[in-house]
């Protein structure tokens, strides 16, 4: 166990003496050498800073995928949520709002009270196709268009799962040239959903079944003319890749 969570080296250390990421590997050892039949996590990446929450959540998933352990994930983080989740349920004042799998919830515009403005986005698979040695990129196919990515970890041929976040979708009505964003998906509206006391709109594109949402303007949406059935062009600035599928 200790070789498989990379802490063989730790064995002999007082825990008053650990990182706070070596913390929580020991913690999720311990919990493994239980044989338990559920996990329950509540919380567990608090404090953590990005780089070491990011490494963490990759051994957790490696490990669940070879030891097959039913986990209970508690959090309020949706990055997580999104790295981590096959099922995810909404809570609200002690009340479930919603379950389902979490590319169907995340791109539910009407709760976002729930998963967050900041934070909102989609999950879609996208499946991988070729590296690009001379850019340093991974081509992969969604829907039946281009996406290139960085830091992709999967096989040729495999289909990973991707998070994109709304804040980093813009559209547009005609393919803009001259610009150095490479991910520009043709799509379709499928919902617009006003922000009540906001200057903001939530939209969600279908992408050929795939759907992404994007955060604009109202005054965006009035001026482009949009409305459901309006063809676009999506503008992705930024993509994570979360984990393969």
């Amino acid at each position: 166990m200790a070789g498989m969570l990379g802490i063989a080296h730790l064995v002999g250390r007082s825990p008053h003496n650990l990182s706070g990421g070596e913390r929580q590997r020991v913690a999720i050892g311990r919990a493994l050498l239980s044989a338990p039949r559920l996990l329950l996590m509540d919380e567990p990446f608090t404090g953590l800073d990005r780089q070491i929450k990011k490494e963490i959540i990759a051994l957790f998933l490696h490990l669940r995928g070879r030891l097959a352990i039913p986990t209970l994930y508690v959090t309020h983080d949706m990055a997580e949520v999104a790295a981590l989740a096959d099922e995810m349920i909404v809570m609200a004042d002690g009340r479930k709002i919603i379950q389902g799998p979490p590319s169907r919830v995340f791109e539910r515009v009407d709760l976002q009270s729930a998963t967050g403005r900041f934070e909102a986005g989609t999950l879609v698979v996208a499946r991988m196709l070729e590296r690009d040695i001379r850019y340093d990129l991974t081509r992969l196919e969604l829907s039946g268009q281009d996406l290139f990515l960085t830091g992709v970890e999967a096989e040729i041929g495999e289909d990973v799962r991707l998070r994109i976040r709304a804040r980093d979708v813009s559209l547009a009505t005609e393919r803009p040239t001259g610009i150095s964003i490479r991910n520009i998906l043709t799509g379709v509206i499928a919902e617009i959903l006003v922000e009540p006391d906001t200057a903001f709109a939530e939209t969600v594109v279908d992408i050929g079944g795939s759907r992404i949402r994007a955060r604009i303007t109202r005054m965006a949406v009035d001026e482009l003319g949009l409305s459901i059935g309006s063809r676009v062009f999506a503008l992705i600035k930024s993509v994570s890749f979360d984990r393969r599928v």
